[in-house]
């Protein structure tokens, strides 16, 4: 079942644990136009800055655009239009980019990967949302059966 539009907190889900299993955790949370998306504690930063509207993008099953409830116009952007560099932060941006939100298999709740849509990457591996130094970043994963991908927790807002 695909992710519903809505407005969401999203929290990393750090590798062998379960969504219902944290407490507290690392928030994707918006700054400033243009600087990278960060994870951030819930209570470090106002709530707002960690509400996500997620909307289906046109015609592609799975795909969304993700925007800042403080920066309307703006949402999870790249650096470049394809996103060709590991480890590359996702930035808050006008235009935002187009975003596969998948389950993953999972016995504790909605767990997600996201992932660019347009990518040009070596063949072999796909890129991933991960955080790496508290910085949501693109990090490359091999196309192999059950390949642990970074997962997301996508948690309701009722705004």
């Amino acid at each position: 079942m695909s992710l519903r539009p809505g407005i969401y907190n999203i929290r990393f889900v750090p590798p062998g644990s379960g969504a219902e299993e944290l407490v507290g955790g690392m928030y994707a949370t918006a700054g400033e136009l243009g600087q990278p998306i960060r994870g951030v504690a819930q209570g470090a930063v106002p709530v707002v800055n960690q509400n996500w509207i997620v909307e289906p993008a046109m015609g592609t099953p799975n795909t969304f655009i993700i925007r800042s409830m403080t920066q309307h116009q703006a949402g999870w952007g790249l650096i470049n239009e394809n996103p060709s560099e590991f480890h590359e932060p996702v930035l808050l941006k006008v235009p935002e980019a187009q975003w596969r939100i998948e389950k993953v298999q999972s016995e504790s709740g909605e767990i997600y990967s996201i992932s660019p849509v347009e990518t040009t990457t070596r063949v072999g591996v796909s890129l991933y949302v991960s955080l790496e130094n508290d910085v949501l970043s693109l990090v490359p994963i091999p196309v192999i059966p059950d390949a642990p991908v970074p997962r997301w927790a996508f948690t309701p807002i009722d705004v």
